[in-house]
Order: C-alpha cells, then sequence, then structure tokens
C-alpha cells in the first residue's frame, strides 16, 4: 500500500486507481495508482510504502501487532514522477479557487478576519501579495455560522 505524503502542509493522502488524481490540502502534492502496484505522483509529494501483510494483520485487535512503514526513496520501479498533470498523459481539469476580491464588497474585509487561521490555497503563478484565494467550503461555513466578524473572547492575535 502507498501514502502521498506532502511535504508543503504536512497532509497524508490514500492513493487509489484512477482515472484522476488526488491532491493533499494544500494542492502542491497529487497522485493516483496507475495499476496495482505503480504509483503516480506529482509536486512535492513523498511516498510511503506500508507493509501490506503487516497491515492487514495489525488490523485484529492486539495491543502489540505492528506494521511497517518507510519513504520509498526515488528513483524507485513502484514510483513515476511526473511534472504536471498533462505529463501524466491524463488531461486534469484546471483547479479554480474563488478569490475575495469576487466577494461583495462588504464581506471581503470580515470573511478576511474569519479566515486568517484557516489553511487557504496558494496557486501556482500569482505573487503572495495577490493570493486572495480560499476554499468555497469555508465561505459557505463562515456564512452558516452568521458571517460572524468579532474577536471570540479569548482569542489574541
Amino acid at each position: 500500500m502507498k501514502l502521498l505524503y506532502c511535504i508543503a502542509c504536512q497532509d497524508i493522502i490514500r492513493l487509489r486507481l484512477s482515472e484522476t488524481h488526488r491532491y493533499c490540502e494544500c494542492g502542491k502534492s497529487w497522485g493516483r495508482y496507475r495499476t496495482g502496484r505503480i504509483a503516480e505522483v506529482g509536486g512535492k509529494g513523498r511516498i510511503i510504502g506500508i507493509h501490506n501483510i503487516q497491515f492487514s494483520k495489525a488490523l485484529v485487535p492486539n495491543p502489540d501487532t505492528r506494521f511497517e512503514a518507510w519513504f520509498i526513496q526515488e528513483p524507485a520501479e513502484s514510483v513515476r514522477r511526473i511534472n504536471s498533470i498533462e505529463s501524466s498523459g491524463v488531461m486534469q481539469e484546471q483547479l479554480e479557487y474563488p478569490r475575495m476580491r469576487n466577494l461583495p464588497t462588504e464581506e471581503q474585509a470580515p470573511f478576511a478576519y474569519w479566515m486568517r487561521d484557516q489553511t487557504r490555497p496558494v496557486v501556482e503563478g500569482i505573487r503572495m501579495d495577490e493570493q486572495d484565494f480560499f476554499y468555497p467550503w469555508d465561505y459557505e461555513r463562515w456564512k452558516e455560522q452568521g458571517r460572524p466578524t468579532e474577536q471570540i473572547a479569548g482569542d489574541e492575535d
């Protein structure tokens, strides 16, 4: 079994045999199984290998049961490194994130304040001072919570 670890956001995702790649939380690492044994990965991801038989045995409740895991050192026969989604032979639609500058003017500052401690996507090719992207589910959650704008007691910057 192989997992993808993103060095940038420290997310770990399970790779699947699929036509599409799976992405980490920050979007800087992606991967999938091309076959039952060959993993295709890109970005800042590293592959974690897990001993399948040991893992299966560890699923049985027993406090002393362990399984082995390791970083697969590249180049490796079981890992294919790609530079972009297009180089993998599969066209992946461009990820697009909403921008704060496109929100109604009266929502921009309160939402930006609420987002101060949230994880946000970073889009390559855009200067850091122009990175105002956010995940759509954060905006929905902010709206569901009544659009909070005031600092919570005990919450200090």
